[in-house]
């Protein structure tokens, strides 16, 4: 009894544990594994301790090697909504013990900053989302991401629970959102898996080695500067928030901005588990440097690739929406239009990656946008649409070809099929009706490169824009600014067209690296 009880507490804190032997701690009750890929199986144990697991009518063996750590890779399933026992058998136990009710299904990984932080109770309409929670096949796991560590965590205290009204209250509004969705319209048992942290950039989510890189070493150079001269009062002022109960006992590297701390406190536990895939929702913090995030975001998307062992996952990507005070003309310069260009390139750079975009979020400039409806629904028909075999369409309207005839420019789009004019019903509503407003948000320039509001009509799939203070026209843009509040030019599915720019000219971010240090808040 005695053991039984300690095995117990292990289990709570560290994972599943009998003896010697310990169970990562992404496994537990009421966890979903992924189907159709091979899955890992990990822990610890004593060097050359034999482990067995037996699952869905397999049964495999591993020894622990010489630092204590064993894995078993079972053969990919297909998906069930039967609950299956995940046993683990231990040579020097005489019993076994198990992580029960698991299903096989579909994993994805909901990872960023605070919007994909951002809770299901605190989203406009909560009250109602809360009351439709409930799904016995759709589970949730949050990783707990309150102390900050410099270096790789082994595991974290946390276990799955079943998707109810108690259990998604703190659960990611996103996430939810989106899993909800594929998981009602696809029957696929669904695990969410939240991984995310306010105010972290890409420099926080990649590992020690990666940002000792030359890639990321200029990002970091003002970190640096900071632990330089962290004896200095006036240094710790200036980037230790007045909230924070002990500033003298706080260090740089607790903070949840530091360089590879989301990383290694809330990610390195979960390697190599077999994921579907992720959906992200990120860039904020990175806007001083949009132009450089263009490498940076690649880089990480590539070292998750390779740290969770699979090449073929997806990676779906909200862009930012729109942002701070409402601006007029577009055109001009704009670091948040840069940080979403950025996305753009590095979803058009990658076959695996797709972009949900919101910048119709009509949330009046805030950063946090309330109506979390919007990204879940736009991320959900990506996948339904890519991986669950949806006949619907699931992109935006993005600018492919510019045609310049005197004072006009012709543009052509993919995913152009019936545009229009259109705004949404409502702030919560995924609905949009056509309108007769005329298309807001151009921009054009000549060669002097000042930007000029313009008139854009719509002809078939092309938009044809002119000003009457530009004779020659070179260049268009649209939807370039922080908050181009009012864009209304979509498809017939009801998608936004992204922001965009013809031009190539300089970025008004181009050459910042060395980034600013946000504010600690341990």
């Amino acid at each position: 009894m005695k053991k039984q009880i300690l095995m117990a507490v292990c289990m709570a804190v560290c994972g599943v544990v009998v003896g010697d032997v310990q169970l990562a701690s992404v496994f537990s009750d009421h966890m979903v594994l992924q189907r159709g890929k091979p899955v890992p199986v990990w822990g610890t144990a004593e060097p050359g301790e034999k482990i067995t697991i037996e699952f869905a009518g397999q049964k495999k063996t591993a020894l622990a090697d010489a630092a204590n750590h064993w894995k078993i890779l079972l053969n990919p399933m297909p998906a069930s909504s039967k609950p299956w026992k995940l046993i683990v058998t231990s040579q020097v136990s005489d019993f076994k013990f198990q992580v029960s009710d698991v299903l096989v299904g579909d994993v994805w990984l909901c990872s960023g900053q605070s919007n994909m932080e951002f809770t299901l109770k605190n989203t406009l309409d909560s009250e109602a989302l809360l009351q439709s929670a409930g799904h016995p096949s759709l589970r949730l796991l949050e990783v707990p991401g309150r102390q900050m560590v410099s270096s790789p965590s082994k595991g974290f205290d946390a276990s799955w629970k079943v998707a109810a009204p108690e259990t998604t209250a703190t659960f990611s509004a996103v996430g939810f959102l989106f899993g909800q969705r594929i998981h009602t319209e696809s029957g696929v048992p669904i695990g969410l898996i939240e991984c995310a942290k306010g105010s972290s950039s890409v420099e926080c989510w990649v590992s020690n080695e990666t940002i000792a890189s030359e890639l990321f070493a200029p990002a970091v150079k003002k970190w640096r500067e900071v632990e330089a001269g962290w004896e200095d009062p006036a240094v710790r002022a200036k980037v230790i928030h007045k909230s924070v109960k002990d500033p003298d006992t706080i260090q740089p590297s607790e903070s949840r901005t530091y360089p590879a701390c989301c990383y290694n406190t809330m990610l390195h536990p979960l390697f190599p588990f077999a994921i579907k895939g992720v959906v992200w929702y990120q860039g904020e913090a990175n806007r001083e440097r949009a132009h450089q995030y263009r490498m940076l975001f690649p880089a990480m998307i590539e070292e998750w690739r390779e740290r969770f062992e699979q090449d073929d996952f997806k990676f779906y990507v909200v862009q930012l929406p729109d942002i701070g005070k409402d601006t007029a003309p577009s055109g001009g310069e704009s670091i948040y239009a840069e940080l979403r260009e950025a996305q753009l390139l590095t979803v058009q750079n990658d076959p695996l990656l797709e972009m949900a975009v919101i910048i119709d979020s009509d949330q009046e400039g805030n950063i946090h946008p309330k109506n979390k409806q919007l990204p879940g629904d736009r991320l959900a028909r990506i996948a339904l649409a890519k991986d669950y075999g949806k006949q619907i369409e699931c992109n935006s309207p993005l600018f492919r070809e510019m045609k310049i005839k005197g004072k006009r420019v012709h543009l052509s789009f993919d995913h152009a099929d019936g545009l229009m004019v259109g705004r949404r019903i409502s702030p919560t509503s995924l609905e949009v009706e056509a309108t007769d407003e005329p298309l807001a948000n151009f921009a054009v320039a000549g060669a002097d490169r000042k930007f000029y509001p313009a008139n854009a009509d719509i002809k078939s799939d092309r938009i044809v824009v002119h000003s009457k203070d530009v004779n020659k026209p070179v260049a268009v843009r649209y939807a370039w600014a922080d908050n181009p509040a009012g864009c209304n030019l979509y498809n017939q599915a009801g998608l936004p067209a992204s922001s965009f720019r013809t031009d190539d000219w300089p970025c008004v971010t181009e050459g910042k690296l060395d980034g600013k240090v946000l504010v600690i808040r341990p």
